[in-house]
């Protein structure tokens, strides 16, 4: 499983990305603003290594040059939809409901994987998948006023903006090197972030810069390592293990984020999470 090793980094990066973009927009809501900085960062990191693997031969002409132009703007789109969407929704949800409302992507890579890609569900992966949807379900006995309905709204779109990114980007790695495809990710959503930030006062996001500039640099290296895991992985099996770092995201906020109310219900929640990634992995 040479997928293991860069799956593993993407889930540490991730969780070290969501954890710091939660911190500082809990206190600042300047998501927007976040967002810019954020994108600039991951752009300007990524762009070196997409120079050199273009230079190492990075477009490796699989296919066809049409086909390679509609995949690219359909992940743009989708990372774009991802990206604002997800910054607003750390704004107003905990980090540990966040994450499990965002499972439903799961069940959209597992479906839309075997319907494009010619992949295949086992039982046992079957089995993981509907374990990782029934974590949803301790959290939805938590009290309406711990749960922002518009942050929910926004969840569900990030949601379905990375379930498509994804699923590009795995089509996009039989043509292109990962660090192209993490480059025009970026550098397409950033697009986005200006626009939305014309009049900016940098003096005003000043308090999020520095933590969207360090989340900025995890992300980029986390969702490299990801792009690579998919380039030799299923992306039924690499994408819900990457998505059962919502456990981690769960111990992060009830310890250093005081996420702690009603914690059982959220380590239950991440509990079945672990297992429901366990069983995919190995089914």
């Amino acid at each position: 499983m040479t997928y293991l090793l860069p799956l593993l980094a993407a889930v540490a990066l991730n969780t070290a990305d969501r954890t710091l973009t939660r911190a500082s927009l809990r206190r600042h809501d300047l998501a927007d603003e976040f967002l810019l900085v954020y994108q600039l960062t991951s752009t300007v990191l990524t762009a070196p290594f997409a120079v050199l693997a273009l230079a190492r031969g990075g477009i490796r002409g699989t296919v066809p040059g049409g086909t390679l132009l509609l995949l690219l703007a359909g992940s743009v789109v989708c990372w774009t939809v991802y990206s604002v969407y997800a910054f607003r929704s750390a704004a107003r949800l905990e980090l540990s409901v966040a994450s499990t409302i965002s499972r439903l992507r799961l069940v959209l890579v597992a479906v839309l994987g075997v319907l494009f890609f010619g992949e295949t569900i086992s039982g046992t992966h079957a089995i993981g998948l509907a374990v990782l949807l029934a974590a949803y379900i301790p959290l939805t006995r938590l009290p309406g006023t711990r749960v922002d309905r518009l942050g929910v709204v926004y969840c569900l779109l990030s949601t379905v903006g990375i379930t498509g990114a994804l699923l590009f980007d795995k089509a996009l790695a039989r043509g292109l090197d990962p660090a192209v495809i993490v480059f025009v990710g970026f550098a397409g959503t950033l697009v986005t972030g200006f626009r939305l930030n014309r009049g900016l006062s940098w003096r005003a996001a000043r308090p999020v810069l520095g933590p969207a500039a360090v989340a900025g640099a995890a992300g980029a290296a986390g969702y490299y390592a990801l792009v690579a895991a998919l380039a030799t992985g299923p992306a039924v099996v690499v994408l819900p293990v990457y998505q059962a770092s919502a456990f981690l995201y769960v111990l992060v906020g009830v310890v250093f984020l005081a996420e702690s109310a009603d914690w059982r219900r959220k380590v239950l929640s991440a509990g079945l999470s672990l297992a429901g990634a366990l069983l995919v992995l190995h089914g």
